[in-house]
């Protein structure tokens, strides 16, 4: 009877696994109304980011009854539309600027269970309603289940990905084109065979994969494009240790840089678990939301998560997820928790800087710059950072820089880090005095590097901007206690970067010896000073900054060196000089002083 028992446990673990961490624990902020029809008809949500205004942006959810439809949610949770009912839809998806006739549409893709179709909306931004534009869309399978698109910024073709609920299992990969009517028709170009049912499907544009959930086997990846022969790769099992089957929802936290999360919605746990979106998907941990302000969320199916801001009420992002017993059972509805709550708990990254607008569109861009406080001769110290002073978070999001991204590292990459810089792309048709603060197209924090490079936040890869580009384009790089500077020429496109070094001579920087000077022999770099960042070298600099911090230690404006210490070193070989309030005007400095020459 002993043995017996043992192997019953030894069996249950092999089955069910072991978990591999504890849960953590977040509580939803809000929720939205329940679905307009009985039971748990609620299923998978998407986010829609206005382009202008993200306090309008909305969030989208499908409800699968068969009097069925898409309703619309604003931030706070209320309904305010629906398309019409009387149709059975189950998942939905959406993408941004998909080409019909001259214009960049915003589109919203769902599996249409009644009509065996898909079923394609376009988002009118005035009316923040959908309009149907579906055309001949029909789907070779007997019932559409999951629904999921991908677009590939290399040729900017759009896809969708449809799962079939019967017996084939199959997933139809659709390309989607505009026709001259205003519809969309969809247009089969690849057939991928699976032994189960599928339902959670997500891609990733940036990377170019796509993930699919085997509800009661595990996720598997997949390269997105349709012309891929390459076998799928399975990226976890649904034993109990970090899925409990069914694998449902789907979704991927984005960041400029390449990286972020999948997430997958656990639903015989009422979990999700979170993996890595680079390399082999490791996974990080499960969380659950719990009872709190309103009730936890039960048997997730369908979820979604944005990094970006929407809006005052989630300023670092939001994940959203179905749940199948809000409202005493008797209908469903969607939770949403700030990222932020996520991400504090699991310490997971803060990174608002990736626009849904432009994923998988990024730019890399390859600067080099030296800022005049650390230059040693050579390179720059790293004082800051040997001594454990740089902050986690990027400094730029309050005045004068006002940088809407919030960026959170868990912990610095590299010791080559010197500081914290800010990049600015700035477009126009014209030369570098026509790139006003009008023409700013972009704005990112970066590490910059003792050897003078600017990085993304991995310490290691080119600066990644969320942009399309089609004039000339100028960067701006701004420090805390140096004065900004904008690169002259425009930046020069090379095998797909964008390339500018500052470094190289007076002629590089707007304004020549005005705006920068040489810091070393052949090698210029912005001018420190600047405590107050108004852009001038002043009195102000020394009386309101310098002096205040005197004798103190820190990551201080006043420590114009960066060596940690603001003291009388900071004031005579920096502020002096630069401000024109030096015993004897050095040579290339402009016996007023500097001042910032980039184009209000």
């Amino acid at each position: 009877m002993k043995n017996k028992y043992l192997l019953l446990i030894i069996l249950f673990i092999v089955f069910c696994g072991f978990k591999s961490d504890e849960i953590k624990e977040v509580t939803a902020t809000s929720e939205t109304d329940p679905v307009l029809t009985n039971g748990d008809t609620a299923d998978d949500p998407a986010i829609w980011i206005h382009p202008t205004n993200p306090e309008l942006s909305f969030f989208i959810g499908t409800n699968k009854h068969s009097d069925g439809h898409l309703e619309l949610y604003n931030l706070d949770g209320t309904r305010y539309f629906s398309t019409p009912s009387g149709v059975m839809l189950n998942n939905v998806d959406l993408r941004y600027n998909f080409p019909m006739d001259e214009d960049l549409v915003d589109i919203v893709v769902a599996s249409d269970i009644t009509n065996t179709q898909i079923a394609v909306f376009m988002v009118d931004t005035l009316t923040r309603t959908l309009i149907d534009i579906t055309g001949n869309t029909s789907v070779d399978l007997i019932n559409p289940y999951g629904c999921a698109m991908y677009h590939n910024p290399s040729t900017n073709k759009f896809y969708c990905f449809v799962s079939d609920r019967a017996s084939n299992f199959n997933v139809l990969q659709y390309e989607l084109n505009y026709r001259e009517d205003g519809r969309v028709n969809a247009n089969l170009v690849r057939v991928l065979n699976f032994s189960s049912i599928i339902e959670g499907i997500v891609a990733d544009d940036q990377l170019g994969f796509v993930y699919f959930g085997e509800e009661q086997f595990g996720i598997w990846k997949y390269e997105a494009i349709p012309e891929s022969t390459e076998p799928g790769v399975l990226i976890d099992y649904a034993d109990g240790t970090n899925l409990t089957p069914d694998v449902e929802g789907l979704t991927i936290y984005y960041t400029n840089e390449g990286s972020g999360y999948l997430i997958a919605s656990s639903q015989g746990s009422s979990t999700y678990a979170i993996y890595n979106k680079e390399g082999n998907n490791e996974f990080i941990c499960n969380f659950a939301i719990v009872d709190g302000i309103m009730s936890g969320t039960h048997r997730t199916d369908g979820i979604d998560v944005i990094s970006y801001p929407i809006g005052s009420t989630y300023p670092n992002g939001a994940f959203i997820a179905h749940d199948d017993r809000a409202f005493c059972g008797e209908h469903s509805n969607f939770k949403i928790v700030p990222w932020e709550a996520i991400a504090d708990t699991m310490n997971l990254i803060i990174n608002t800087s990736a626009n849904p607008r432009f994923i998988g569109n990024n730019i890399s861009v390859d600067i080099k710059i030296f800022i005049e406080g650390p230059f040693n001769g050579t390179d720059m110290n790293t004082t800051l950072n040997n001594s454990s002073l740089l902050p986690l978070s990027q400094p730029y999001n309050e005045f004068p820089w006002n940088c809407p991204e919030n960026i959170t590292l868990i912990n610095l990459p590299n010791t080559d880090i010197v500081d914290w810089v800010l990049v600015e792309l700035r477009e126009t048709n014209g030369n570098a005095l026509s790139a006003t603060g009008e023409t700013k197209i972009a704005i990112e924090p970066a590490l910059l590097l003792k050897d003078g490079k600017i990085t993304g936040m991995d310490g290691i890869s080119k600066l990644k901007f969320c942009v399309n580009i089609t004039k000339n384009v100028y960067a701006v790089i701004w420090h805390r206690n140096h004065l900004g500077v904008m690169s002259a020429n425009s930046l020069t496109l090379d095998n797909g970067v964008y390339n500018y070094d500052f470094s190289t001579g007076a002629n590089k920087a707007l304004g020549g010896i005005n705006g920068h000077k040489e810091i070393g022999t052949g090698i210029w770099g912005m001018v420190g000073g600047d405590g107050n960042a108004d852009g001038q070298l002043t009195n102000a600099d020394k009386n309101d900054v310098w002096y205040v911090q005197a004798g103190t230690s820190g990551y201080l404006p006043g420590d114009f060196n960066l060596n940690s210490q603001v003291e009388n070193i900071d004031k005579i070989d920096i502020w002096s000089p630069n401000s024109g309030n030096a015993s004897q005007t050095l040579e290339n400095i402009p016996s007023d002083g500097f001042k910032c020459q980039v184009p209000k």
